[in-house]
């Protein structure tokens, strides 16, 4: 029908709805190009059909709305192209914008990991995306499910009764790497379709092979937008000795969904317990070992969610969990060092939580000039409370209210100790 309504219609009236319909599909083009933002065109074209001659060259007289009909077209159609172009698309359109820089707004972590993607996996690779859909300007050819399908290790493991045998279900496949968006597989699995059941077992020997057979490799900072993604590559020889620690089984989400489920619910004692429970028949595996860290902090035991969220910090493998919750629980335990370099690295790989890490550096900066004071280090005492001070004004002036107040004490702890230093020098003085 809608080719036909494009260019059934002849009088003047039907002209100017068909063009006001072509500049919505440029529109369309100049953005992302997702079939789901054609929508508004969908009454233009319906009003066009209307405006076809009958056979016997009469009309509907419900065709003298048509001109009403066509100025709310015009405008839904004008009006959503305006809102999903602002401003980028209309100045990528202009020629004051590359694609790529559009792109890069538009997409954040999913166009730098595109572009990572292109340069290191060969042209030749079969990549399956799990938790992304996302698939255009891939130079390799990349696979997807619906979200509401049973997962592709799921019927590997169900059918295969040895890690060998999900080898060769994978070889046969073609499929060489895994492109894994872990914030929206997590969240589609809360909230959409959690999928099938997975079985102990399943779950055993999916671990096994990621263990023997996977490479993880963590590609981009996180953003909760656009998601954190893994490059797995599925290697045809065995790691020896197999890993003792991965971070995810990507498409499995399901093993963590009690956890999450009550981890959300704030029964921490519960999540916890929980967790052990899986951890038993999954040792090793990153998603419950952060979990279980997270659930640690928020009961109080600090030195158990350092040591359960550390494997993955040391091994560069971040899942936007444990490297907050290990940098926070090393302040606390007294670990300023790992604290300090792990909050620096949440700069750079949780950016959307800057202003979190910046006033737990400044914290930091704050105990280590105690220590110093403590040690009659004055120098090295003002030098950092100097940076705690600089990293608190940097802040902007409006903070969500846990964060403000979290100002609010730094202030109030940098003021202390800058007396102190003041008693100190004074008392040397005399």
């Amino acid at each position: 029908m809608a080719p036909w309504a494009l260019i059934g219609a002849r009088d003047r009236s039907t002209g100017r709805l068909r063009l006001a319909a072509l500049l919505g599909y440029a529109a369309w083009s100049g953005s992302e190009r997702m079939a789901r933002y054609l929508a508004p065109l969908i009454p233009m074209i319906a009003a066009l059909a209307a405006a076809i001659p009958v056979p016997d060259g009469s009309r509907p007289r419900w065709m003298a709305t048509r001109a009403p009909l066509t100025a709310l077209a015009g405008v839904t159609a004008v009006l959503a192209a305006g809102s999903i172009m602002a401003p980028d698309g209309w100045r990528h359109l202009l020629g004051q914008m590359s694609t790529e820089d559009l792109w890069s707004r538009r997409y954040t972590t999913w166009e730098g990991v595109r572009r990572q993607v292109n340069a290191t996996v060969p042209p030749g690779g079969r990549i399956y995306a799990i938790g992304e859909t996302k698939r255009l300007g891939f130079l390799p050819r990349v696979l997807s499910s619906s979200p509401v399908t049973e997962p592709l290790f799921w019927k590997f493991t169900r059918e295969s009764a040895s890690v060998q045998e999900v080898r060769r279900r994978v070889r046969q496949s073609g499929i060489t790497h895994l492109l894994y968006n872990f914030i929206s597989a997590e969240y589609r699995t809360a909230h959409w379709f959690s999928g099938p059941p997975w079985e102990a077992r399943q779950a055993a020997l999916y671990h096994a092979y990621l263990r023997r057979y996977a490479r993880f490799q963590a590609l981009c900072p996180i953003d909760n937008r656009n998601g954190g993604f893994y490059l797995v590559e599925l290697q045809a020889r065995p790691t020896t000795p197999p890993a003792a620690w991965v971070p995810f089984l990507p498409g499995a989400e399901q093993v963590a969904a009690r956890i999450v489920a009550l981890r959300d619910a704030g029964r921490m004692a519960e999540a916890l317990a929980a967790a052990e429970a899986v951890r038993r028949n999954l040792p090793g595996l990153g998603l419950i070992d952060n979990l279980d860290a997270y659930c640690r902090y928020r009961l109080g035991d600090y030195p158990g969610a350092a040591r359960r969220a550390k494997p993955g910090v040391v091994l560069g493998q971040y899942d936007g969990l444990n490297l907050a919750v290990y940098a926070q629980a090393c302040l606390y335990t007294g670990d300023l060092d790992d604290a300090e370099r792990s909050l620096k690295l949440g700069l750079a790989w949780l950016p959307e939580a800057a202003p979190s890490h910046r006033l737990n550096l400044a914290w930091a900066g704050i105990l280590r000039a105690r220590r110093a004071l403590a040690r009659g280090e004055r120098r090295q005492a003002e030098r950092r409370l100097a940076g705690s001070a600089r990293l608190l004004e940097a802040l902007p002036d409006r903070m969500p209210p846990d964060l403000a107040r979290l100002r609010a004490e730094n202030r109030a702890e940098l003021a202390a100790t800058e007396r102190a230093l003041g008693r100190e020098g004074r008392s040397g003085g005399e």
